[in-house]
């Protein structure tokens, strides 16, 4: 098991890869890992404020277990969602809340991009689509929940759902593996709308 500072470093080397990969934007998004009894999660802002350059001292812990009533300050809006998740599937221990800018179009539409190969093998061929729910809000962490459970079982280490209106998240059992399925989901739904347009003309 890592150490709290080792979480720490992890969560904020992996903002920086994914920012400067593209993978994460300006306009918000979240990191969370459960390690033991506790969440660590990126702070409020992380987009905005950090531009994603965050230090080992800026991750918030949350200690899980019991019904969240108030997310604390600075912890991430999100820290309901990311809870409600790991609450429900115990072999998930890292998750990545992102507005990439080709999974937001695809749940500005209410719609999955179709996936094949490895990543499908993993996922399936499409993912689950949450509907449109107020960001930060109980309602919002119990509709993604209950759309993961459409597509995964509760024993599932790896997971992904596109979020009506909101982005996608996606988890996995660390971080590396995460960041790989987001890598992978924003590279077919690019192809896809790439293939779509030459289909058109």
């Amino acid at each position: 098991m890592l150490h709290r500072n080792e979480v720490r470093l992890k969560i904020c080397e992996t903002a920086k890869i994914l920012f400067d990969a593209s993978l994460l934007t300006l306009s918000g998004g979240n990191i969370s890992c459960r390690v033991g009894g506790m969440m660590f999660i990126t702070p409020r802002y992380s987009a905005e404020k950090f531009k994603w350059r965050l230090k080992p001292r800026e991750i918030c812990e949350i200690r899980m277990g019991k019904a969240l009533e108030e997310v604390p300050k600075p912890a991430s809006r999100e820290s309901r969602l990311h809870l409600a998740i790991y609450e429900t599937y115990e072999g998930v221990n890292a998750l990545i809340h992102s507005h990439e800018k080709n999974l937001m179009g695809y749940a500005l539409a209410g719609k999955s991009p179709s996936l094949f190969g490895e990543i499908a093998r993993l996922l399936g061929g499409s993912l689950p689509i949450s509907g449109e729910e107020v960001p930060g809000s109980g309602e919002l962490a119990r509709a993604v929940v209950s759309s993961l459970l459409t597509k995964f079982s509760a024993d599932a280490r790896s997971l992904a759902v596109i979020v009506g209106g909101h982005g996608v998240v996606v988890g996995a059992d660390d971080l590396g593996s995460a960041g790989s399925i987001l890598c992978a989901l924003s590279e077919y739904a690019y192809a896809e709308i790439v293939k779509e347009h030459f289909q058109s003309r």
